[in-house]
């Protein structure tokens, strides 16, 4: 078959250098497969062979197979998650491959596809671990979401809201992860205890918020434990910790327990304690996100976190949400007036706990 979109067609045929690009790629891709120590020579060949598809594409694969393309690079910027880009450019390939006016040669859609799969492994997956530690016996069974293939350089405690170890919490903690960091997932009540309902999980919050010393007890644990551990590089000093709701309580009490991690940051949490910091015991930096209409946090206990904090001589930030109330991150809360999600505040709160940690963590 010799017609145009063949290799031997005379396009193809007086394009020796295009076709010489085209076996250095094809050749790298299979001896990366078939030999994972020449993964560095795949490297090497698949960014050479970049350019010119990007020129060419803009030259002649049209406008869904640019987007296709661009996808590619979008998790790197953070457009996107890597998956959900991957589903978007196959869905503009596929767009592109019924389209056959648009002047795209199955060849060339097949070639994007090749790309699509070589990124595919070269960009690693979020990888999660059980991790736990154990304290009078009860074992505390945590996840850590971390980068193996290019380890994040901040690390963070992360107590999930009053429901505790779920796959909503996990949802969150992964999305969190995806903007740089490794996540350690702190289980609060023990590995035997997973509320279903708000009536179980009341009753394990309350239990732990009435035992001051043994949630400071195991939230130090935790930060033992995700600093001792072995599967990617943790240092206190690339360290903070964000909790929401009743895990925005327990950070709090991290940092008033003389914890000696830079930051703490408390999203829609309790401000409340049993045992004040003190000016000598309290050396992280902290950060407070707040509704300023929640309900279940009063005026009296913001004061009373203020006066606190400024006899701690903390350093120390309170930001108030004007029309949030409680739960304003968590995609779930629909109880209007009460706990409620909301978008803008919550992207709010998130790139302030970014620019907090790029401020306060090595």
């Amino acid at each position: 078959m010799t017609g145009r979109g063949s290799l031997t067609s005379p396009e193809y045929a007086a394009r020796p250098l295009y076709r010489a690009y085209f076996l250095a790629f094809f050749s790298s891709l299979a001896a990366f497969f078939s030999l994972g120590v020449l993964a560095g020579a795949f490297l090497v060949s698949f960014f050479w062979f970049m350019p010119l598809l990007i020129a060419r594409s803009f030259a002649e694969f049209d406008q869904a197979a640019s987007a296709a393309t661009w996808m590619l690079w979008m998790p790197k910027k953070k457009v996107c998650s890597f998956f959900n880009c991957v589903t978007l450019a196959f869905d503009a390939l596929g767009y592109a491959w019924q389209r056959t006016h648009m002047g795209i040669t199955r060849m060339r859609l097949l070639t994007l596809l090749s790309l699509l799969l070589a990124t595919h492994v070269a960009i690693a997956a979020p990888v999660e671990k059980p991790l736990s530690f154990t304290i009078d016996g009860t074992e505390f069974a945590g996840s850590l979401i971390f980068d193996d293939a290019k380890p994040a350089s901040r690390a963070m405690l992360l107590v999930p809201n009053w429901m505790g170890i779920n796959e909503a919490n996990l949802r969150q903690a992964r999305e969190i992860a995806a903007r740089g960091y490794t996540v350690y997932v702190v289980d609060m009540y023990g590995k035997d205890v997973r509320p279903t309902n708000m009536e179980e999980a009341g009753k394990a919050a309350g239990a732990l918020k009435a035992a001051t010393e043994a949630m400071r007890a195991r939230i130090n644990a935790a930060l033992v434990t995700l600093l001792g551990q072995t599967h990617t590089p943790v240092s206190i000093e690339s360290t903070g910790a964000i909790g929401f709701c009743l895990g925005g309580t327990v950070v709090l009490e991290l940092a008033r327990s003389g914890a000696r991690l830079p930051a703490v940051v408390s999203f829609h949490g309790g401000l409340g304690t049993g045992a004040k910091a003190s000016a000598d015991a309290l050396h992280s930096k902290v950060l407070v996100l707040h509704g300023a209409d929640d309900p279940y946090v009063p005026k009296a206990e913001v004061d009373a976190f203020e006066v606190e904090m400024r006899e701690a001589k903390a350093d120390w930030q309170l930001v108030s949400f004007g029309g949030a109330v409680h739960s304003f991150t968590d995609v779930d809360a629909n109880m209007k007036g009460q706990a409620e999600y909301n978008e803008t505040v919550a992207r709010r709160a998130y790139g302030m706990m970014d620019d907090f940690f790029a401020e306060t963590l090595d």
